[in-house]
């Protein structure tokens, strides 16, 4: 059965089916002749919610991670504003409904609004909406909504899981995810993904239904493909992809340690991107070299007041403390309309990833950017901190934020506050800022190329719509002129250019990018071990030739296939098979 690869690995067990829609047992009690029993259960119920996310917020936290823990404010946030409990009244008093019914109406609403929402990033979480009336309505009618599962070995196959549903899944028990509905990029995926869950999402309602419980699956989550009720001969198969995996894991562990040097003796690091300090242990623990980038917006997200300069300052020192001797990139805030955050009444945009954000954003707020530059200036004393200007377009940016940087250098000499010296660089990610590579190399200590965004605005593609996501490619020709031609003017000003995008992790283009002369390259963790076993085949090869070929072609099938001939030809990674394949 086909469907939408969500979270990487493969599952073997025994299918546990979890069906069932919110509202389908909601029952014959359509009306309420007492209206104030019916308000008094809903704020019971909405009230054991609220409880309820915050307990998933913090298990997720504690056992995940702070960004992954994030998912629920949303939900937290919406049952929270008096909009929504003012219109489950209104339907409970005006129409007479019972409170499961008045809940079950506005879910409704709120679903469609969030469906014909032009913000695609909106509908992402138009599961986490579903999710909310269906904790309601099953406190409401007093279901137990722990989930708690006794067997060992199950794959849970549904039509959608919510994000509190996975949340409360016990790795132990639980193998793999199998859904009819949901995309690579909703909320639920991220979680499945981060508990290492492998799972595939979208097989459709027809494939649904021919697994029973009880039926043995294969969850191939890094294809895309479950198998029903497959033969032995396929299991055994299966078994020993899981077994070659784990293998191939170990050998990786061998370059947990190893530093890249190239022949000229210059170092290239292969770092990790980050959202909050607890995460760069694992950055560490994967072999990563210091922080590539630290995406400080997490620090403001799903709280009513801003973090001060202190509290910024103990969350960079924390991760300094795992990178002794490694750099530590820290992004400034890179937010705007698509994100409520506290002190700054952000107005709601129809594009907010192309309106009022970043660093426009913070040249209009002076002071709130300072709190983050004194937090960033004083983290640089305990350690090698850069610091990076997100989204800029402009030499008049760049010009603007380096002189707030010099207020708060000067603040906090007044203040006899002890701080370091550091690199300032920009985030590469708009093609005005390409053109005007060369102005700005003279500007700044290193460029950072940020591919995620840099491929969207370049090729007009939203990489959060599954329509058309496959068009959000590294290997796209224009893409790769534009990297080029941004390291060509860096080491023309004699500046570092790193990449921080998920394109750095790429391994077919880990020989361009080598080969362009790079000096970082920044990824998930996950992807860290498998990039520097790659790169230390290719790092005293001859690569002018790989750059020669990969910028003369012109469309991205040819670019894809020349590179992928070209692994094939040269034995792409020193982490063989066991058979030597």
């Amino acid at each position: 059965m086909e469907g939408t690869a969500a979270s990487p690995g493969i599952a073997i067990g025994s299918a546990f089916l979890l069906f069932g829609e919110s509202g389908q047992a909601i029952g014959a009690n359509l009306g309420a002749d007492d209206h104030d029993i019916e308000l008094n259960r809903f704020y019971q119920a909405l009230n054991e919610a609220l409880d309820d996310i915050e307990m998933l917020q913090k298990k997720v936290q504690e056992k995940i991670g702070k960004k992954e823990a994030h998912i629920f404010s949303f939900q937290k946030d919406i049952i929270a504003e008096e909009e929504f409990s003012e219109k489950v009244t209104h339907f409970i008093k005006e129409e007479g409904l019972s409170a499961e019914k008045a809940v079950q109406r506005v879910i409704r609403q709120y679903a469609a609004e969030l469906a014909n929402s032009e913000d695609t990033y909106i509908k992402v979480d138009e599961n986490d909406i579903k999710d909310i009336g269906e904790r309601l309505i099953n406190l409401l009618q007093g279901q137990d909504i722990k989930l708690d599962i006794s067997q060992n070995n199950i794959i849970i196959v549904a039509r959608e899981l919510s994000p509190s549903q996975i949340a409360r899944l016990d790795p132990k028990k639980v193998l793999g995810l199998v859904t009819a509905e949901g995309s690579s990029t909703s909320h639920s995926a991220i979680l499945a993904n981060s508990m290492g869950l492998p799972a595939v999402v979208g097989i459709g309602e027809e494939n649904l239904a021919r697994i029973s419980q009880g039926d043995t699956l294969i969850v191939d989550g890094k294809e895309g493909q479950v198998y029903l009720n497959p033969p032995r001969d396929m299991i055994s198969d299966y078994r020993k992809k899981q077994s070659l995996m784990l293998w191939h894991n170990q050998e990786l562990n061998k370059y947990r340690d190893k530093k890249l040097i190239r022949a000229d003796g210059s170092r290239l690091y292969v770092s990790g991107n980050i959202g909050n300090s607890s995460e760069a242990l694992t950055v560490k623990q994967n072999g990563g070299e210091g922080i590539g980038l630290f995406r400080t917006e997490f620090l403001y997200l799903g709280r009513e007041k801003a973090p001060d300069e202190e509290e910024q300052l103990q969350a960079f020192a924390k991760a300094l403390e795992h990178f002794p001797e490694d750099p530590v990139i820290i992004r400034t805030m890179d937010i705007g309309g698509d994100k409520e955050i506290p002190g700054l009444n952000l107005p709601a945009e129809e594009n907010p990833f192309l309106g009022y954000r970043a660093i426009r954003v913070c040249l209009d707020n002076r002071d709130y950017f300072k709190v983050q530059l004194r937090a960033i200036l004083r983290a640089a004393a305990r350690g090698e901190v850069k610091l990076m200007y997100p989204m800029i377009s402009s030499l008049e940016e760049v010009r603007s934020a380096n002189t707030i940087l010099r207020e708060a250098r000067g603040e906090l000499d007044a203040a006899g506050k002890e701080y370091g010296e550091l690199d300032v660089g920009i985030m590469i990610e708009i093609p005005a800022a390409i053109a005007m590579a060369r102005e700005l190399s003279r500007e700044v200590d290193f460029f950072s190329l940020g591919t995620n965004d840099l491929i969207q605005y370049a090729v007009a593609v939203d990489r959060s719509n599954e329509r058309i996501k496959d068009l959000h490619t590294p290997f796209h020709p224009g893409v790769l002129r534009m990297i080029t031609r941004t390291v060509m003017a860096a080491k023309e000003a004699g500046i570092k250019v790193y990449m921080c995008g998920e394109a750095a992790g790429e391994k077919l283009l880990l020989p361009f990018w080598l080969g362009l002369g790079i000096d970082q390259l920044s990824m998930s963790p996950g992807r860290i071990l498998e990039a520097k076993s790659i790169l230390s085949e290719w790092l005293n090869r001859d690569t002018r030739e790989v750059i020669e070929e990969v910028l003369a072609k012109s469309t991205t099938a040819e670019i894809q296939y020349y590179l992928s001939r070209l692994f094939h030809d040269n034995s792409r990674s020193p982490v063989k098979s066991k058979q030597g394949n």
